[in-house]
């Protein structure tokens, strides 16, 4: 979307952003969930429900997992509507 709209550099630059902050979510997720778990899936983003959801089963258990994927859930539907009212802004 961002790539469509902006052109594709900005479009490669958010997917590296994008791709960052999953490799940081994944080191930082089992030092923060310990002390505060739902700041931990936080960082997960919307991939909380996919591709961090084993690191943070492994390391929050099993009670972190349904807060995961609904959290995960809510910020993957409403992406599609907000990055397009965030680019109009800018």
């Amino acid at each position: 979307m961002i790539g469509d709209q902006l052109g594709p550099v900005y479009g490669s630059v958010a997917f590296l952003v994008d791709l960052c902050r999953e490799l940081v979510a994944l080191l930082l997720i089992p030092f923060v969930i310990r002390r505060n778990a739902p700041m931990a899936i936080g960082y997960g983003g919307a991939t909380s429900m996919d591709y961090t959801l084993p690191v943070i089963e492994r390391t929050g258990g099993v009670h972190c997992v349904p807060v995961a994927v609904a959290s995960g859930f809510i910020l993957s539907l409403s992406a599609p509507l907000l990055i397009p009212v965030f680019l109009g802004v800018a």
